[in-house]
Parts: structure tokens; C-alpha cells; sequence
């Protein structure tokens, strides 16, 4: 019996860790830092929101070095910045680095 319990906590723990639900901050654009040419980073693109989205993230958001739409990204947060609206920002506190969450998703608000 006692193997049961541990081959399936073995199992299921690890298991726990991919159902971790995905979070949507809302907010306002009010800074973009940017590494253009940089390949010593972890990220490419950097913007912090009005508010901090959670606790594992202060410094807000950021866009890989080597995400593939990044350029996209990067202008959508842009306009967002420049036109004061709001972005909706998909992430998951597990994918957290030095402060900052790694953004998933970026959709702009009216």
C-alpha cells in the first residue's frame, strides 16, 4: 500500500505543478525598457504596469530575447503606452524571472 501512495504522489506532484491556472492583469502601460541588441540577457522587452499584477512579478512583464513575435509585442505595448489604453496581460507566477513575469499573452484595451 505504501508504494501506491508514493508511486502516485510521484506522480501527481509534478503533475500539480502544469495545472496551474493562467493570470490576466489589466492595466495601464507606464514604462518599457528595452535591450535591443543584447544576447547576455533573459529578456528582450520589459514593461511595467500601473499596478504591480502579483507578488512574484514587481517589476511587471517580460517579452524572451527570443520570443518570435516580439517585434509585435513590442509595438502593441507601444501603442498601448503612447495612447494611454489599457493591455490585458496573460502570465503564470511559475514562470517568473529576477522579478518579472514572463508575458504569454498581450491584448490591447479600449
Amino acid at each position: 500500500m505504501k508504494k501506491i501512495l508514493v508511486a502516485s504522489l510521484a506522480y501527481f506532484v509534478p503533475v500539480m505543478g502544469l495545472a496551474e491556472e493562467w493570470i490576466t492583469h489589466t492595466d495601464t502601460v507606464v514604462s518599457i525598457d528595452i535591450w535591443p541588441s543584447s544576447a547576455t540577457d533573459d529578456w528582450g522587452i520589459k514593461f511595467s504596469p500601473t499596478t504591480q499584477a502579483h507578488s512574484v512579478c514587481p517589476d511587471g512583464f517580460y517579452i524572451p530575447l527570443e520570443a518570435k513575435n516580439k517585434d509585435v509585442t513590442y509595438s502593441a505595448v507601444l501603442t498601448a503606452l503612447s495612447a494611454d489604453k489599457k493591455v490585458a496581460v496573460q502570465f503564470k507566477p511559475s514562470m517568473a524571472l529576477n522579478g518579472s513575469c514572463k508575458a504569454n499573452r498581450v491584448t490591447l484595451k479600449k
